[in-house]
């Protein structure tokens, strides 16, 4: 499984977890008060107050997976090193977001700045469908020196 997919069963199954424990708490919770209105509607609040945070993080979540926007992402194109990459392959993965987002994994042969040896890397990213890269189309990566497993497209 992809690490996009990973991240989005994580985000997905800690929503429905904890969306089911509070659906427990509140039923339990309403069974064992008395049967008024102000019981029923209070309990009602607690729940979505206490739903609303998981929802909203899980929007967010599904926000950065969606647009690649991760803490790794954004360390790699703030502390990473730049360099022009040539597509020498792509692959499906069978993953798309809102039906126009397809999940593509890209292999790219690194050219590092300094005259040091080239290397290939593969990455996974989102494309749009109005601009579909091409098998030779270059484009600029930033990789960690470290791990040059380690990549991600430098948006344009």
């Amino acid at each position: 499984m992809t690490q996009i997919g990973r991240n989005f069963l994580r985000v997905f199954s800690g929503l429905m977890l904890g969306a089911a424990l509070l659906a427990l708490g509140l039923v339990f919770w309403i069974l064992y008060r008395p049967y008024d209105l102000v019981w029923i509607f209070s309990g009602i609040g607690i729940f979505l107050l206490l739903l609303l945070p998981l929802i909203l993080f899980s929007i967010k979540s599904l926000k950065n997976i969606m647009t690649g926007d991760s803490k790794r992402h954004r360390l790699l194109l703030t502390n990473g090193i730049n360099a022009p990459a040539t597509i020498l392959a792509i692959q499906e993965t069978g993953v798309v977001f809102n039906h126009v987002r397809p999940v593509v994994r890209l292999t790219v042969r690194v050219q590092p700045p300094g005259g040091w040896n080239p290397f290939e890397a593969c990455l996974e990213t989102t494309i749009s469908l109005l601009q579909v890269p091409k098998v030779g189309d270059v484009i600029s990566v930033a990789y960690d020196s470290n791990s040059v497993s380690d990549i991600v497209i430098v948006p344009s």
